[in-house]
């Protein structure tokens, strides 16, 4: 039976469904968070990353069996509340730093943060509907861009940013939340 599989896998060509992606994001939220806001920064961080050839595989921390193992991992730990509410003023000072890919020698590791306060913070700049549900999704938006942005350093080892895009060094709160990020 195995070599019918396998027979079949190859003249048939595995199905896209049935790949494993290509890098496992283990997420590890800090505190509370909105379940709306995070399932679309999950469907936009894997958007944006398909464009780069990425596909991805969601896991959370909490719920990670002793002993699994991955070919391919990176870990988010998502810093204070990620809801909408309470919706924090924007700052006066420089724009605050919304996520971060740690390194070690010059080298980039797959430990990531997003941060989400600040992120809240930053689209205080945006004019956001009052609807509370639109806020969540767009949240999730923003979210979702600044993992993507994350991610790419991961995934592509490089702390390098460009002009224009989801890798671009700093995202405005119109980008953050806009229809296109470009």
């Amino acid at each position: 039976m195995r070599h019918v599989i396998c027979a079949l896998s190859i003249l048939c060509g595995l199905s896209p469904a049935m790949q494993a992606a290509d890098v496992t994001v283990v997420l590890d939220f800090e505190a509370r968070h909105s379940e709306r806001a995070a399932a679309v920064m999950e469907l936009e961080a894997e958007r944006l990353l398909a464009d780069f050839g990425f596909s991805l595989e969601w896991r959370m921390l909490n719920r990670l069996a002793q002993g699994e193992s991955f070919s391919r991992l990176a870990v988010v730990k998502l810093k204070g509340r990620c809801e909408m509410a309470p919706f924090l003023p924007a700052s006066s000072e420089p724009p605050a730093r919304l996520g971060l890919t740690y390194s070690v020698d010059g080298r980039v590791i797959p430990f990531s943060e997003v941060k989400c306060d600040e992120v809240r913070a930053a689209l205080s700049l945006a004019h956001l509907a009052v609807n509370p549900e639109v806020r969540e999704v767009l949240f999730g938006r923003a979210l979702g861009r600044v993992m993507a942005h994350e991610l790419l350093h991961v995934l592509n080892r490089s702390d390098r940013h460009t002009k224009e895009g989801v890798t671009q060094k700093y995202l405005s709160a119109a980008r953050l939340t806009g229809d296109a990020i470009d």
